[in-house]
């Protein structure tokens, strides 16, 4: 019998998984699926850095909103934009193509200098 050997090494995230600690760069874009009349938005591609867990819902939702209430969408032509019983046809195609390690607050080093005031003060 062989013996599995466990990797220390973590695997790595899905290519869309928002949902960790890290800071993820995301790409993305929005595409109408109405029938006939599928496209991808104007001016709908955009990369955001984004710092909180998140689910895929909240931020296929966070994103519909910010292009919806855009100046970009509402100085687009009439044509160009959706009625909103259409809206309902909007899908985002979105990629995390970058994640960092989220750093520590400076807490400390505010600390510190708030004790270094506060002995200053007394001296």
């Amino acid at each position: 019998m062989s013996e599995q050997v466990r990797s220390p090494i973590a695997p790595a995230p899905s290519p869309t998984s928002l949902d960790d600690d890290t800071v993820k760069l995301v790409a993305y874009t929005i595409v109408s699926i109405k029938r006939d009349a599928e496209r991808v938005m104007p001016k709908s591609g955009d990369t955001v850095v984004i710092t909180q867990r998140m689910s895929e819902q909240a931020f296929i939702s966070f994103v519909i909103a910010r292009y919806i209430e855009s100046d970009a969408y509402k100085n687009l032509p009439q044509e160009q934009r959706l009625a909103p019983r259409d809206r309902k046809y909007l899908r985002v195609n979105y990629a995390v193509t970058r994640r960092w390690p989220r750093l520590p607050p400076d807490f400390e080093e505010r600390q510190i200098e708030a004790l270094e005031d506060i002995r200053n003060a007394l001296i």
